[in-house]
């Protein structure tokens, strides 16, 4: 058999399998735009996460009436969060959401996440977790905050960690903030700070 023949033979094989199994393996582009979306870097792999389409965590405004109804708070460096199930809000449109929970009493809208396995769910938070490289300190950051974050504070007990927070909340998304820090190289590492269900 002819080394073209060959090549052949195999790119057939693998158009037939490709065929066979479209309708059940998500095509590249659909796993690039959930990269996109819903991934971060862990030990410098990417990690996925599944997005929950009918909860969502807000940051809370103390002392202003909430216009829906919070199942769940938690608290993150003295401020408070919640979780908001779309079930229980009164619009069906999903994509208009995130927009409809912003109010005077809300600073902050992501929506929850899970492990793709589903086992416990995950609450984003406003804040990026980062461990500089050699040289880099608290005043030389804050000198040059990263694009679109400010600086919060050092990481206690140690020297080159640090906590930026999201300038624009109800805007900008903490995991793909965390994705396009780590990718730019500056820093050895950077994780959203996730606050993880209790079972």
């Amino acid at each position: 058999m002819s080394r073209e023949w060959a090549s052949f033979v195999v790119l057939q094989l693998l158009c037939a399998v490709a065929v066979s199994c479209s309708s059940v393996i998500p095509t590249a582009p659909a796993l690039a735009a959930q990269e996109i979306r819903d991934a971060y870097y862990f030990s410098g792999e990417l990690v996925h996460l599944r997005r929950s389409e009918d909860q969502f965590v807000v940051g809370i405004v103390r002392g202003r009436p909430l216009p829906f109804v919070v199942e769940l708070k938690f608290e993150v460096s003295g401020r408070e969060f919640g979780v908001v199930s779309v079930r229980r809000l009164t619009t069906t449109d999903r994509a208009s959401v995130p927009m409809s929970l912003k109010s005077e009493a809300v600073w902050f809208v992501a929506p929850v996440y899970s492990p793709m396995d589903g086992s416990q769910r995950i609450f984003p938070t406003d804040e990026l977790i980062v461990r500089g490289r050699e040289g880099e300190t608290l005043h030389s950051l804050t000198q040059m905050p990263p694009r679109g974050l400010q600086v919060h504070r050092l990481v206690s007990g140690t020297t080159d960690q640090f906590v930026l927070r999201l300038v624009s909340p109800t805007e900008q998304n903490a995991v793909a903030e965390a994705r396009r820090l780590f990718e730019e190289g500056r820093f050895v590492w950077v994780e959203p700070n996730f606050v993880h269900e209790r079972k």
